[in-house]
């Protein structure tokens, strides 16, 4: 109710105040979500409206939390038939210790697993063994992008923080996906990144190279984190073979891609070496 300041003035009582600017915040958001989903826009608008709406209030920090977890790959480079995120680390599948990161993290977190059509099933299971978990799962597409736009699909709101994780980076800690949701909440995105400690060279069109400044390179890696409202346009558009992840969706849509400091653990497994080294990660984190 109205309350009186000590010179007498009718002044609104905190906790209204409070009430009245998050709604405030949050329509202004929901709207500007919409604007971009259903009509094209100029970008630079919506950022401006975006960080106008989240400014106005701490309480943005009540925004959902989904993961888009892709473990659509195969087993090719692993030289194995079965999938590598299906392969066992510490008699657990790499995708299970992808999952258990992200509930560790946020025990409200949503989660969508995206998978080949032959090993659903398999999948599902895994899923099925975080029985208390909000855990759901799609098949994926022919391509990264089209995999993801096939787990975003599943999505119905603009007000959330999403994920896109790699589900055979199994090493992420809970550590660094709560930072990543902490700066994507107040600058739209978060991509963690390493510098490159290796010596980098560029191959040029004459089978010559030339070599690279790495003190300016850096290895992109997961999760890469954005508003809702920021990424789901963004897969409206047509794919293009530039599109590697989702940063770079996200790029070409006029949005701007803020960094953030990954860790060097973080390894995509992808070779038979990779799996001796998680497992040694595995057994100094005391699993």
């Amino acid at each position: 109710m109205p309350v009186c300041d000590s010179a007498g003035a009718r002044t609104l009582d905190p906790l209204i105040k409070s009430q009245l600017l998050y709604q405030l915040s949050y329509e202004i958001f929901c709207w500007g979500a919409n604007i971009a989903l259903h009509s094209q826009i100029d970008q630079s608008f919506f950022n401006k409206l975006q960080f106008i709406s989240v400014s106005l209030h701490p309480y943005w920090k009540l925004m959902k939390k989904i993961a888009v977890i892709v473990a659509g790959g195969s087993g090719q480079r692993m030289g194995v038939s079965t999938p590598k995120q299906f392969l066992l680390l510490k008699n657990k599948p790499l995708l299970w210790h992808t999952i258990q990161a992200f509930l560790q993290a946020f025990n409200d977190i949503q989660l969508v697993v995206v998978l080949p059509h032959e090993h659903l099933i398999f999948g599902k299971e895994i899923a099925d063994s975080f029985p208390i978990a909000n855990i759901h799962t799609t098949t994926g597409g022919v391509t990264r992008f089209h995999s993801v736009k096939n787990g975003l699909m599943l999505l119905d709101t603009t007000d959330a923080i999403i994920f896109v994780h790699d589900g055979v980076r199994c090493l992420l800690t809970p550590d660094l996906i709560k930072r990543c949701y902490e700066q994507a909440l107040t600058k739209g995105s978060a991509i963690p990144a390493v510098a490159a400690t290796d010596s980098i060279r560029i191959a040029t069109v004459d089978e010559n190279s030339i070599v690279a400044d790495r003190t300016k390179v850096r290895i992109i890696q997961t999760p890469q984190t954005f508003q809702a409202a920021l990424l789901l346009p963004a897969f409206h558009q047509e794919y293009q073979d530039s599109f590697t992840d989702e940063a770079t969706v996200a790029e070409a849509f006029g949005n701007k891609v803020c960094l953030i400091e990954g860790e060097y653990n973080n390894l995509k497994i992808t070779r038979p070496i990779d799996l001796l080294v998680a497992e040694k990660i595995l057994e100094e984190r005391g699993f």
